[in-house]
């Protein structure tokens, strides 16, 4: 004989009420004080790592590059004379 989803509801229940009757009776101890800063010195060295590794993996390279790219077009333009992108025979016009 199968058992009706109203009966499986019912059961289910019956169950977790008698889990909330056993944890009111029992007693629960009081949070430690020390607790808190515990979590904020886990959490602060967890973020302070994450930072530092996204810094020197993304951002750091990310920043050289556009920067080194600005100064070998500089340097570029100062030694030639021509803006990137132009033909060889062209220079920049002097006013």
């Amino acid at each position: 004989m199968k058992k009706s989803p109203d009966h499986n509801n019912n059961e289910l229940v019956k169950v977790s009420n008698e889990l909330f009757q056993q944890l009111t009776a029992r007693d629960i101890p009081s949070v430690p004080t020390q607790l808190d800063a515990q979590v904020h010195q886990r959490l602060n060295t967890a973020l302070l790592a994450t930072h530092l590794f996204d810094f020197t993996c993304r951002d750091l390279p990310y920043a050289t590059v556009m920067i080194l790219g600005s100064t070998i077009h500089f340097l570029t333009f100062t030694a030639t004379g021509r803006i990137k992108g132009t033909p060889s025979g062209q220079s920049r016009k002097q006013h």
